[in-house]
């Protein structure tokens, strides 16, 4: 259905969808500096809105599977898309893109999220982008230059999140109704699953 837009806290639904043509959206990220600019990533690219939703643009990716977005809180025209072949990254919010999965062995990327006290540290989930191969968790602390595998061994990644108040406390989520926490930043890893249902684990948040 494309984008969906509610202005009264959730109590009711609107298409907001215009210029989105022939592609799915599997994502959303909105600009915390000017609320009004969205981008979302769909199964053909990024697309761009400056006005809240009401009209969306082509925004310099197109044939790429988008699962995942995020923004530099600091830069918000620094941009990271999570595709099926690995990380793109756009300094000018969308209007070019450039490769930075230098270091990202399973390029099937599902989740991105990004520290927001030092956005130059992400954090990557894969897939393994095979049945019957794990998946794993990647690290940056230089803005996508290099990434290093974080050593968690679990089924393919879905959900990633960081704490905004303690960042070095970081959440995974995966398809075997898994959730790890890591306390220092991906160093080492904890299930911290007991009590939850069976399913796939496909979101995660904080509440800070």
């Amino acid at each position: 259905m494309g984008v969906l837009k509610s202005t009264d806290g959730g109590a009711s639904w609107q298409p907001s969808s215009a210029g989105i043509t022939n592609a799915s959206v599997q994502s959303l990220a909105i600009d915390p500096s000017m609320p009004t600019v969205v981008y979302a990533g769909t199964t053909d690219g990024v697309f761009k809105s400056i006005d809240a939703g009401a009209s969306w643009r082509e925004s310099g990716i197109q044939g790429a599977e988008v699962r995942a977005l995020v923004i530099d809180p600091d830069n918000p025209t620094t941009v990271y898309a999570g595709t099926s072949a690995g990380v793109l990254k756009s300094t000018n919010g969308g209007a070019v893109w450039a490769v930075a999965s230098t270091g990202i062995t399973m390029r099937d990327v599902r989740a991105l999220a990004i520290d927001p006290q030092t956005p130059l540290t992400l954090y990557v989930g894969s897939g393994g982008g095979a049945a019957g191969v794990g998946g794993a968790v990647f690290k940056t602390v230089n803005g996508g230059e290099s990434w290093a595998n974080t050593g968690l061994a679990t089924p393919e990644v879905r959900a990633v999140a960081v704490d905004p108040e303690h960042p070095r406390r970081v959440y995974v989520g995966a398809l075997s109704s898994s959730v790890f926490r890591s306390a220092d930043g991906g160093d080492s890893w904890t299930a911290v699953d007991t009590g939850l249902r069976m399913g796939a684990v496909l979101s995660l948040s904080v509440n800070a």
